[in-house]
């Protein structure tokens, strides 16, 4: 039994790994909008596919329809939704997704006339492009979605106009067998594409609020999040807790950008961060003020573990140079530590650990300095 359950579990960590393989074709080099709606082209595709494949067997099995042409038809309608696969593969994402709206539309238009006739009420699967519509195209990109929304609304009209005798002439009990079918595969396939268009919106949401608090060449906090964070820690604190506000910048930085270039000086302010991060009590708050300077705010903290975490900083930036292709260049920080021993604004503690730290550099660089209140 154990044997078999760790070949279930590895058979299932395979298939997951497949999966996101597959979900990720034609994702690189894309921005996040892009790749999110790549994703989502390519997970449509993979979804089509099997639910294609279980409606040909429903089919099949209720209504007197050749095998062969079934078989033939299912395969050159799933083919379709391979291509789609193919096209985002190939980087030709904006026409993947038109790509596997023609499929649809020809999948479902074929099925209300030719096969079926518009009595069966396939045609209402059509209901199901209009959210798609909303997630394959960006709100930059709406004059798409109104394209697509016009075709399915004309495709949906001509249908329901057609009046030529199809190849399956239903009775009742089978029309109405076939409307159960498709108000299943609609209800399944309207909730699947409903769910991911409120995790779309919710995940561009959090995306929007991420780089309005956030430095985008960090990662780290920007100066606005940060201070406001401060300001609501700072007025948390109990009478007689203590804090700390950290403030540091790389020394001669500007050297560095003249010698080197902009984007070394990008790479070194990374650099910084990479060093510094890992290092940080977990309450502390680390956030990027502009340029090369940064600050941290430790609250409820002694003033041992603040010098401590200072030197720790010093010996961390001061062993481990950026290398850029093999050109070693070596950093050093000077650190001005304003200690509060009770509690004050942050514009008040900033000024203290501003002036520290132009006091550690006045005395050689590479070291720290403390203010104490």
């Amino acid at each position: 039994m154990l044997m078999i359950g760790q070949a279930i579990s590895l058979s299932r960590g395979r298939l997951q790994s497949l999966l996101r393989q597959i979900l990720l074709i034609g994702t690189d080099n894309l921005n996040a909008t892009e790749t999110h709606s790549t994703r989502i082209t390519n997970l449509l595709a993979l979804l089509a596919i099997p639910l294609t494949v279980l409606n040909g067997l429903f089919q099949t099995i209720e209504f007197p329809i050749d095998i062969g042409f079934n078989v033939e038809y299912l395969g050159l309608v799933c083919l379709g939704y391979v291509c789609t696969l193919l096209w985002n593969y190939h980087h030709l994402q904006k026409f993947a997704k038109v790509w596997i709206c023609v499929v649809f539309w020809f999948d479902i238009c074929f099925s209300s006339t030719y096969l079926f006739g518009p009595e069966s009420g396939v045609i209402w699967h059509l209901l199901i492009v209009f959210p798609i519509a909303f997630l394959l195209w960006p709100t930059h990109q709406q004059l798409h979605r109104y394209v697509i929304l016009l075709v399915t609304t004309g495709l949906f009209h001509l249908v329901i106009k057609w009046d030529g005798v199809p190849l399956i002439v239903l009775d009742e009990a089978q029309q109405r067998s076939m409307f159960s079918s498709v108000f299943l595969d609609t209800a399944v396939l309207l909730g699947f594409t409903a769910y991911l268009f409120v995790s779309d919106t919710i995940s561009v949401q959090r995306k929007l609020a991420h780089l309005a608090s956030h430095d985008d060449l960090t990662g780290i906090l920007n100066r606005r999040e940060f201070e406001y964070l401060v300001n609501v820690n700072m007025e948390a604190l109990s009478p007689g807790d203590s804090c700390a506000l950290i403030l540091f910048d790389i020394d001669d930085f500007k050297k560095i950008n003249d010698r080197w270039g902009h984007s070394v000086g990008d790479d070194a302010i990374r650099h910084m961060v990479t060093l510094v991060q890992p290092l940080l009590p977990e309450r502390a708050i680390f956030g990027r003020m502009g340029g090369d300077e940064f600050c941290v705010f430790c609250p409820v903290i002694t003033i041992r573990k603040v010098e401590q975490l200072a030197r720790l900083v010093l010996h961390q930036i001061a062993t481990n140079p950026l290398n850029i292709e093999g050109q070693i260049i070596r950093l050093s920080t000077s650190i001005g530590i304003a200690f509060e021993a009770q509690r004050q604004d942050m514009k008040r503690i900033y000024v203290s650990a501003d002036n520290a730290m132009y006091r550690a550099k006045r005395n050689g660089k590479g070291g720290y300095e403390v203010e104490r209140y």
